[in-house]
Formats: C-alpha cells, structure tokens, sequence
C-alpha cells in the first residue's frame, strides 16, 4: 500500500497526472488507520504479555 502510494505521488508529481493526485489523501487515510492500529496492537501485547527487554527492543525497533 506505501508502495503504491510513492508510485501514485510520483505520477502526480512527475506526468502530472491528477487522478493519482486525487487518490493520494485516500491511500495516505489507509496507511494512517493500519500504522494506528499497529501502535495499539503493539502497546497491547506490551502490557498484557509484560515481554523481556529483548521483545521491547525488537518492538521499538520498528
């Protein structure tokens, strides 16, 4: 999807290709909504799992 995305920023930008401009905020929502989510999910398995400071630092590795 974030690939999808860069390809579509970079037909606007570059052949000024405005349909691909108009879906850029839509596909952005997308990966705004997946990132959160990811966050919640990872602040959940924190505090439910109690992981080892190896588990952490892969977490915030990302």
């Amino acid at each position: 999807m974030v690939e999808h995305s860069f390809r579509q920023s970079h037909q606007a930008l570059f052949a000024r290709n405005l349909v691909a401009a108009k879906e850029i905020p839509l596909l952005d929502k997308q990966i705004d909504h997946f990132y959160r989510q990811i966050e919640l999910e990872c602040a959940t398995l924190i505090t439910l799992e109690a992981p080892v400071a190896k588990d952490l630092r892969l977490l915030s590795a990302f």
